[in-house]
């Protein structure tokens, strides 16, 4: 049985908050750090969940948003169940 594995893409959250509003605005962007792409690759990274993205898109997009990749894990707390509920109990003198 095979694992399905989710995650969320906000790339054009980023960008977002950087006041880059069109695709085309991270073309340059990408291009000062190596990494060439077309205008519809560009569209597709940002406006799609991609499949498989390369490290090096990655870490250029990090670079550019001086943001970091989160963890490959989420941490889920769990709830505690809740206990005996313990009352103002008056605790034995010392002498």
């Amino acid at each position: 049985m095979k694992r399905q594995v989710e995650y969320t893409w906000r790339l054009s959250e980023l960008m977002a908050t950087r006041a880059l509003h069109n695709t085309t605005d991270l073309i340059p962007l990408l291009s000062e750090r190596g990494i060439i792409l077309s205008r519809p690759q560009v569209y597709r990274i940002v406006n799609q969940k991609p499949e498989r993205v390369a490290l090096q898109i990655i870490a250029a997009i990090c670079d550019i948003f001086s943001c970091r990749p989160r963890r490959p894990h989420h941490r889920h707390r769990r709830r505690r169940r809740p206990g005996p509920q313990v009352r103002n109990r008056q605790l034995p003198q010392r002498r």
